[in-house]
């Protein structure tokens, strides 16, 4: 920019803010003018309206007395003077045919003897046989709004006229000290061009360009740089978060905020205790920070399990004689920590229940061959038991087998399963239980069909069921429903019901809640962990309803 453009540009501000103030003016002198007419249109009206029904000239004009500004007149047709009017001092005549002509329009008029422009508009009243015209001194405000607009506009020219002396004045001291930092610029970029001392901004533009480009290429290594370790810290799948000495955030992965349902904006420059979830992480990271020494400890957050690794770094890379700080590097271990609690506890759970058939067989057959047991009915007794207790031996390590393979999701075979069909011979293969417990069952009737393996449905619907008989009262009853719509199969029973402790568990392996009923009945402890597993691989979910001493409810949503 040049002074010839300011003054360009200052003269079409100043037409700009012309146009608008004219436009403004003339919108408060045309508002002036309409509320004066709504007035006027309102006293008219009124008038009108009362000397159409019951009332006088006199009661008109007595009405109006109070106020000032309003001129009633009342003419005989023809005549130029009034007959009876609410301002003694009016006298001006008028051309009476010209009045009638102006047909009920508002028009003005200046009135000598009042010394004022009135706004008038008149009617026959026919009641009377006369014409009556209504008068409205015309307002300050559209006088002010007159003089506004011409006094006003010769302001805005003086206005406009100095501030654009002041503007080139001002743009040609501004341009000093700005050619002075220019050349310091210049001076950093190692550019030559010489600048024109001038009232032209051109230049000093095309230097600023030059060194803006050598800038530029600088900055867009740094941000390259910057979104490389970004990208990198991002990237992993371990949290990551520094923390000055004053434990304020300075660093915040992508990582970290998943773990902490929190976003990096949130914890920038927070100190660390906004991680509300973050347990023992403060007291750890002060030792780190205090000793110097690097420390690893589990931490345990939202039901994951994670492996922090807390490093003292030197920070001054961040601030300048900034004290130490840390760096935390939490890695998620949480299956390797369910697996290996799991493992332990199955392993626990699974020899503690091998041990019992295995002791029994081995104590019947020691007894055996150590002769304490010789009679005919003793040998057949202890055959018995350990041919028992070796069968459920046998059942529980093919439970076992089976949850293995379904936690693998080894494939198999799927088939369309008639649901009724099937599980009346479930219920029928258990027919002795039933009747020595005299329990009803009711399954409903009609088609529905599963595609799902059939020794899955089959070990799925006979776990659920044979506990139903088994945990019933006696003479209690069995509902086996369907929900076609919903795609549900609920099995409901009236019997010992479960505890809320006891309903969170019984899916865990080896759980019972009556253990030494459970094993006298032949039970494993992996029936509903079976029928777990069943529906985790088909996608199922089965949710239970228990009350103590009322009953439970199975329902499972198939898909």
């Amino acid at each position: 920019m040049n002074k010839r453009k300011l003054i360009v540009s200052n003269i079409i501000i100043f037409l700009i803010t012309f146009i608008v103030f004219i436009a403004s003016a003339l919108t408060f002198n045309i508002t002036s003018k309409q509320s004066l007419n709504n007035d006027l249109n309102y006293y008219f009206n009124d008038v009108v309206y009362q000397l159409n029904e019951d009332s006088l000239e006199e009661d008109v004009l007595e009405k109006y007395d109070i106020v000032n500004t309003i001129n009633i007149s009342f003419y005989r047709e023809g005549e130029s003077i009034p007959y009876l009017t609410s301002s003694p001092l009016y006298t001006d005549e008028i051309n009476f045919d010209e009045m009638i002509n102006k047909n009920g329009d508002i028009y003005s008029q200046d009135v000598k003897s009042l010394g004022a422009t009135y706004y008038f508009r008149e009617t026959k009243i026919n009641r009377l046989n006369t014409y009556v015209r209504v008068g409205l001194e015309e307002t300050n405000y559209i006088t002010i709004s007159q003089n506004f607009t011409i006094y006003g506009s010769l302001a805005v020219l003086l206005i406009s006229i100095g501030y654009t002396i002041y503007s080139v004045y001002d743009f040609r001291k501004s341009l000093i000290p700005l050619k002075s930092q220019v050349k310091k610029l210049q001076q950093i970029v190692n550019k030559d061009r010489t600048i024109e001392y001038d009232d032209d901004l051109k230049n000093l533009a095309l230097i600023v360009r030059d060194s803006r480009k050598e800038l530029t290429e600088q900055f867009k290594l740094n941000r390259m740089s910057e979104q490389k370790i970004k990208f990198i810290l991002d990237s992993i799948g371990q949290g990551l978060v520094v923390v000055d000495a004053s434990y304020r955030i300075v660093m915040f992965n992508k990582q970290a905020s998943t773990i902490f349902e929190i976003s990096k904006e949130d914890v920038e420059n927070q100190r660390i205790d906004i991680l509300r979830k973050a347990g023992h992480i403060e007291k750890n990271i002060s030792i780190v920070i205090n000793t110097l020494m690097q420390k690893v400890y589990y931490e345990k957050v939202e039901g994951r399990v994670y492996k922090c690794n807390i490093y003292p770094i030197n920070y001054s890379w961040i601030k300048v004689n900034e004290k130490n700080g840390a760096a935390l590097l939490m890695i998620d271990v949480t299956e390797e920590y369910n697996s290996s609690h799991m493992k332990k506890e199955f392993f626990a759970n699974a020899s503690h229940e091998l041990k019992s058939p295995l002791t029994s067989i081995l104590g019947y057959q020691e007894m055996v061959q150590a002769g304490v047991m010789s009679s005919p009915d003793e040998l057949k007794e202890a055959n018995t038991k350990t041919i028992k207790e070796a069968k459920r031996m046998r059942k529980i390590i093919m439970n076992m087998l089976q949850l293995s393979s379904l936690e693998k999701e080894v494939l198999r075979p799927i088939e369309k399963v008639d649901f009724c069909n099937e599980v009346t011979k479930i219920i029928s293969a258990l027919k002795p239980q039933i009747v020595k417990k005299n329990i009803t069952i009711v399954v409903d009737e009609g088609p529905f069909f599963l595609n799902i393996n059939y020794d899955d449905f089959y070990d799925m619907m006979r776990n659920l069921i044979e506990n139903s008989i088994k945990y019933n009262k006696q003479n209690g009853s069995i509902e086996i429903l369907i929900n076609k719509e919903n795609k549900t199969i609920t099995i409901k029973d009236s019997g010992i019901g479960l505890s809320e402790k006891n309903i969170t568990r019984i899916f865990e392996r080896f759980y019972r809640v009556d253990k030494a009923r459970s094993r006298e009945d032949g039970g494993t402890g992996l029936g509903l962990a079976i029928v777990k597993h069943i529906c985790n691989y088909y996608d199922y979910t089965i949710e239970v309803n228990s009350k103590l001493n009322v009953g439970s409810e199975f329902i499972i949503h198939t898909v």
